[in-house]
């Protein structure tokens, strides 16, 4: 839905579900989603995209999936995921790495 309807999309969704401010969300979201993942794949403020990643699960779970009756597997994996890359930042071959040490 995000990738074929794009921000009206999406701000419709939420906008259905009651959530303030629509559009400034689906824009946060999509921000999030795009250029967040790129860094975590890349390494690059890895926990701080990962806290942000882990706050859209736990909403997407609370907000979304058990007040719709719907399995909540995958979110619960993606904010496992999360989280663990909060815990344990990014790994020694990671760009943010070779960043700090200046390689």
């Amino acid at each position: 839905m995000k990738v074929e309807g794009g921000i009206p999309a999406l701000a419709g969704f939420l906008h259905g579900l009651g959530f303030p401010f629509a559009n400034v969300w689906a824009v946060v979201l999509m921000v999030l989603e795009t250029v967040g993942a790129g860094c975590v794949l890349l390494g690059v403020l890895t926990r701080a995209w990962a806290v942000c990643f882990t706050v859209e699960m736990i909403v997407a779970i609370l907000r979304v999936q058990i007040p719709g009756g719907h399995n909540f597997e995958l979110e619960a994996l993606l904010l496992a995921g999360a989280a663990s890359l909060v815990a344990l930042g990014d790994g020694p071959i990671a760009l943010g790495m070779k960043l700090k040490r200046g390689s």
